[in-house]
């Protein structure tokens, strides 16, 4: 298995990002400077992060430091916190010949965010304080406001709360801004005194706080802002750093989606976006982690240096077997295993993760983990029939419960998925005929073929028709993945478009219906699957705009997701559903194969026992009218 946390090894070809990186702050002109580093949740930011931290820390004249928000979340106040942190660490990294220079002026920075962080402390509590009996405590601590405490005291007298506040609230911020200018020159003083020629702050996982922890940690960095040898490396999700933002300012004018996106590019001076992986990017990932595990660090070295070099790139090449027997002498059997796994699986993931590496180690941990399990129990499973189904499983769960169920009362053997595979035969000539012959007795199944990426399935490698599923459904029990990792995985435009399906809106949906037709299969397939879990947990299904209504109209113009929803419809509570199902289904299911698994769903709904009345005589009525034209 692999651990899921960064690396310094260079497994996807990164580096031409990394040597980015040092060659801005390696340039004094540029300096100081904030670098965002930025990409989706487990696309490598943090890795990325680590190379840099590694290749920086060769130069004796560079000092970095680094800051994770994440741990102090809840336990102090953020600002005050990387400030502390900061000031402290560039002490104790100060070489002691130089110590004696600045050890008053760190004292002064210290002492300076004590005020800082109780006068925040005080402009919240401070009133309540005074009033019952605390001023002494609080004065005594803030020794820096005499002549509040003084004012304080006589408006004591008089017990004037609305004065004792306002005062309080504009002396502790007149305060506070003297102390952050002095704090900003002598910050300035302890760098030029330290004797390097840059510090580099590292700020990471800004995207696992809370949106307050966010902005708090992002107004920090404005106190250090401009001043000469700094430089900020801020890795996030730029997409979720944006909405802190905006959740924190509503008040600004404009349009609230442009607030987040001209905040953060007024702070971020030199942004670094990770692009997701390629098709051959993916399947290179994925060989280069098998390889990880078996070979060694010098062999390894020499495939990371294949798979990066310019023609690989230029050509789109990925690393076989032929390729990787030219540098592993011993390349062993089960290694040749791995290497077609990959080559397999690859494509796939690529696509269907959006190039997302950590979902794809995720994928081959889970893989590991069911077969070490199945072996706990005298089980084999094939890794190849495994990775198979966990592909179905992953990007087409409404399918693969269908198959779960099937095998179930066929002793592991569904003729559904024989007759698919006939139909879904690599010789097209033979494709209709097999279809309509499968349809026939099993009218979900025709449906099922008019999605391409199940077609594609059936004809990957090997094929499981004659094999027996038990085991491998018994040992994938456990959800492979929930539907947040599921709208993680989405693209950003998928997000945005899932956001507006959901929206109270009419307009704002129709418009977001009218898109979907232009986003990847993959995509399609992940927001129709989130409508689905939505409707699942819903009640009430009566509103055409519940979650319901909405998977209707998406099925319309995706319809080669529709045995997918088929699928979903079947095992909702007959009591559940709608009226208005019956004329929503007829008119998103008009494709000739489509056909007979509506006249079966309508005949089921037409003698159902629990179905509503008039869902009942609305599904009699159609299905005469359909047959009449059958």
């Amino acid at each position: 298995m692999w651990a899921d946390h960064e690396t310094s090894i260079d497994l996807l070809g990164i580096g031409y990002l990394k040597d980015a990186v040092i060659e801005i702050i390696k340039n004094s002109e540029l300096l100081p400077a904030t670098i965002g580093i930025f990409g989706d949740w487990g696309s490598g930011k943090s890795s990325l992060i680590r190379m840099i931290v590694e290749e920086l820390e060769l130069h004796e004249n560079i000092l970095v430091l680094e800051f994770n928000g994440w741990l102090f979340e809840g336990y102090d106040d953020t600002k005050s916190a990387l400030m502390e942190t900061l000031v402290d660490d560039l002490i104790k990294r100060i070489p002691e010949d130089k110590k004696k220079d600045v050890t008053l002026i760190a004292l002064r920075l210290l002492r300076k965010i004590n005020w800082l962080r109780l006068g925040g402390k005080a402009i919240k509590y401070g009133v309540d304080a005074m009033t019952t009996g605390g001023i002494g405590l609080l004065t005594s601590t803030l020794s820096d406001l005499p002549t509040l405490a003084k004012k304080a005291g006589e408006l004591l007298e008089e017990i004037n709360q609305e004065k004792l506040e306002m005062l309080f609230k504009e002396e502790t911020k007149q305060i506070i801004s003297r102390n952050i200018r002095s704090f900003r020159a002598e910050f300035k003083e302890l760098i030029e005194k330290s004797g390097f020629s840059a510090v580099v702050v590292i700020i990471d996982d800004l995207d696992r706080c809370l949106p307050d922890t966010i902005i708090e940690t992002l107004e920090a960095i404005r106190l250090f802002l401009y001043v000469p040898r700094t430089a900020f490396i801020i890795g996030a999700d730029e997409r979720l750093v944006k909405y802190a933002v905006r959740n924190r300012f509503p008040e600004l004018p404009g349009d609230r989606t442009d607030i987040g996106r001209d905040y953060l590019e007024k702070l971020i001076q030199y942004a670094v976006r990770i692009p997701p992986m390629t098709r051959a990017d993916t399947i290179n990932y994925i060989t280069l982690l098998f390889l990880q595990r078996k070979i060694s660090e010098e062999e390894l070295n020499k495939c990371i240096k294949w798979i990066t070099n310019t023609e690989t790139i230029h050509e789109g090449k990925t690393f076989s077997s032929k390729e990787v027997s030219e540098i592993v002498i011993d390349l062993s059997d089960e290694l040749r295993e791995d290497l077609i796994l990959a080559q397999r699986i690859g494509p796939i993931l690529g696509v269907g993760l959006n190039g997302n590496p950590r979902q794809c180690k995720r994928f081959l941990n889970t893989l590991v983990m069911r077969i070490r399990m199945a072996k706990s129990r005298h089980i084999e499973l094939q890794r190849r029939v495994l990775a198979k189904l966990m592909l179905l499983e992953y990007f087409r769960p409404q399918f693969f419960r269908s198959l779960s169920e099937w095998q179930s009362v066929q002793e592991g053997i569904p003729e559904q998925l024989k007759l698919m595979e006939g139909a879904a035969t690599l010789f097209p000539e033979n494709e209709n005929k097999s279809g309509e012959k499968a349809g026939k007795k099993f009218p979900e199944v025709e449906m099922w073929l008019q999605d391409q990426w199940i077609v594609d399935w059936l004809n990957t490698e090997p094929f499981l028709s004659n094999i027996d599923l038990r085991p491998y459904f018994y040992f994938s029990r456990e959800k492979l993945t929930d539907i947040s990792e599921s709208v993680r995985r989405l693209m950003p435009e998928a997000q945005t478009l899932l956001n507006n399906l959901l929206s109270p809106s009419e307009a704002t949906r129709s418009n977001a219906l009218k898109k979907v037709k232009n986003i990847s299969p993959a995509d399609a397939s992940t927001i129709l699957n989130v409508l689905i879990e939505k409707a699942r947990n819903t009640e009430d299904h009566s509103d055409k705009n519940s979650p319901l209504g909405i998977a209707i109209e998406l099925i319309k113009v995706r319809p080669e997701l529709s045995a997918e929803f088929i699928s979903f419809i079947n095992t909702l509570p007959d009591a559940e559903l709608p009226i208005w199902v019956v004329t929503g289904l007829e008119a998103a299911l008009k494709n000739p194969p489509q056909r007979p698994a509506l006249i079966q769903f309508l005949a089921r709904i037409s003698e159902s026992t629990t179905a509503g009345k008039g869902l009942r005589k609305a599904a009699q009525s159609r299905l005469k009218i359909l047959r009449g034209e059958n």
